[in-house]
């Protein structure tokens, strides 16, 4: 067992990326917090969703993997992925999948915290790409997004 090298200073930058994008959700007006027509391009509230989403499932397989067990990642292709990620999270409350968001980020936090298995590995959804721990944990997703809706809005 050991720590994981990267992990603190990913960890960081992951928890600022996370404060970041919840204090732009925070700088929105609520109309701009309105959920997107079915069909339409991801507003802010779906970007939310689905980050959130990610994050607690991840640290739940991650979880899962620190206590043995076999289970299995999101199954579907990405696109279905999401939109069911989407779904199960449309109905909180900006401020619930903020707080949902920070609780999930605490998990990770401390399960990565312990001493993990050397070489340890994971997917998020079933068929993407297994990678080491410390890739599925990195700040440049949330970043990404950020960014792009940050294009948007000028």
């Amino acid at each position: 067992m050991a720590k994981l090298a990267s992990t603190s200073g990913d960890i960081e930058a992951l928890r600022a990326a996370i404060e970041g994008f919840i204090a732009y959700i925070g700088s929105l007006p609520a109309d701009a917090l309105a959920p997107a027509a079915v069909g339409q391009e991801w507003g802010p509230r779906e970007v939310l969703c689905h980050l959130v989403f990610w994050h607690e499932e991840n640290a739940s397989l991650l979880a899962a993997r620190l206590r043995g067990e076999r289970r299995a990642p999101v199954s579907g292709g990405v696109h279905q992925s999401n939109a069911r990620a989407i779904a199960l999270t449309r109905d909180a409350s900006i401020e619930q999948l903020c707080e949902r968001w920070q609780a999930a980020q605490s998990r990770v936090e401390a399960l990565l915290a312990a001493d993990l298995p050397a070489g340890l590995r994971m997917a998020a959804r079933q068929g993407s790409t297994v990678r080491p721990v410390a890739d599925v944990f990195k700040p440049g997703h949330v970043l990404g997004h950020l960014r792009q809706l940050q294009r948007r809005k000028r």
